[in-house]
């Protein structure tokens, strides 16, 4: 049986996830759009960076990468592992 959870992380535990983050995004994205694992790094180092995880068991299906200034928040990424895509993952996340 399928096991779904959420993960909310934010800086500066992040760093752990940039590869898993950046092997999604390589999968998802056309080839050349996807961040790189250092752009990952990079971004998951600034202050104010959060991401929300999705896992299948402990298996990283997808994320949303996000930003807060002041009030506001932005998202800087969506990615689904292609596996698991149109199933509901990324509105999960969204609405989570």
């Amino acid at each position: 049986m399928t096991q779904y959870k959420n993960q909310f992380v934010a800086y500066p535990e992040l760093g752990e996830f940039a590869e898993k983050c950046a092997e999604i995004a390589q999968l998802a994205y056309p080839a050349g759009a996807a961040w790189s694992v250092e752009t990952f790094k990079r971004d998951m180092a600034t202050a104010k960076r959060a991401y929300l995880l999705r896992y299948d068991h402990d298996q990283l299906v997808g994320y949303i990468g996000i930003i807060q200034v002041l009030d506001q928040v932005d998202i800087t990424g969506v990615a689904v592992h292609p596996d698991y895509q149109r199933r509901g993952h990324a509105q999960a996340l969204f609405e989570a």
